[in-house]
């Protein structure tokens, strides 16, 4: 148990391999921060770290949901980073040790709701003032309404996904998410290395739960769809 919450608890876990199997991955040589808690940033940070990308996650006191509800999940990811560090960010000493941190950085990886945001002290002109090229990915529910919870079976019933009363197998949702905030993540630091302006984007969990709904939308998984079953082939 944390004794003492506002101060600073650095954990590290190191198990990559030697440096000479990484240092010529794609993103060897770059770094990111993660506040990022739950699946969706998480998962993105596993499929980043393996293409190279150093990554420093922060979790708060509490922890990361994550370890509690898929702990074997939880730890596969977490071989994958190069430190783990717990911060109380709603302490000046959690924010200078996060500005600290970004001031080193590429990319800061987040999930929080705008208001929670705000709330940590964390905006554009913040992020710019400590350092002037780091991208910011910014994970939300849905880009259309950042500030209303949800859950990834909210965004699959919101979407069309569901069928009758049966529980999803998967997370299609949080998963598509974390693949969008790995694309998001690439455009934001190959742009930057190109010349580019800008250093913010923004995926949605929801926005991307309704990409995977394409086939149906076109008639492909339909009730008489050629790829829905009901067609002999």
């Amino acid at each position: 148990m944390l004794t003492r919450p506002n101060r600073a608890v650095k954990i590290v876990v190191r198990n990559k391999g030697p440096t000479t199997m990484t240092e010529t991955l794609p993103l060897s040589g770059f770094r990111a921060v993660s506040i990022a808690t739950n699946l969706p940033g998480p998962a993105a940070t596993h499929r980043l770290a393996k293409m190279g990308l150093s990554i420093l996650k922060i979790e708060p006191p509490s922890g990361d949901a994550l370890a509690m509800a898929g702990g074997g999940w939880y730890d596969d990811i977490k071989d994958s980073l190069d430190c783990i560090e717990t911060l109380n960010l709603r302490s000046e000493e959690g924010r200078e040790a996060l500005g600290a941190h970004l001031r080193q950085a590429d990319l800061l990886i987040t999930s929080h709701r705008p208001s929670a945001l705000v709330r940590l002290g964390i905006s554009k002109e913040w992020l710019a003032s400590v350092n002037d090229r780091l991208c910011w990915l910014e994970i939300v529910g849905d880009v259309d309404a950042p500030e209303v919870p949800g859950h990834d079976l909210t965004y699959q019933a919101e979407v069309g996904l569901l069928h009758g009363t049966q529980m999803p197998r998967t997370l299609i949702a949080d998963l598509a998410g974390a693949e969008d905030a790995v694309v998001q993540a690439l455009g934001l630091l190959l742009g930057r290395e190109r010349g580019s302006a800008t250093r913010h984007a923004v995926v949605g969990l929801k926005q991307a739960a309704a990409r995977f709904t394409q086939p149906l939308q076109y008639g492909l998984t339909g009730d008489q769809g050629p790829l829905s079953g009901m067609i002999p082939q």
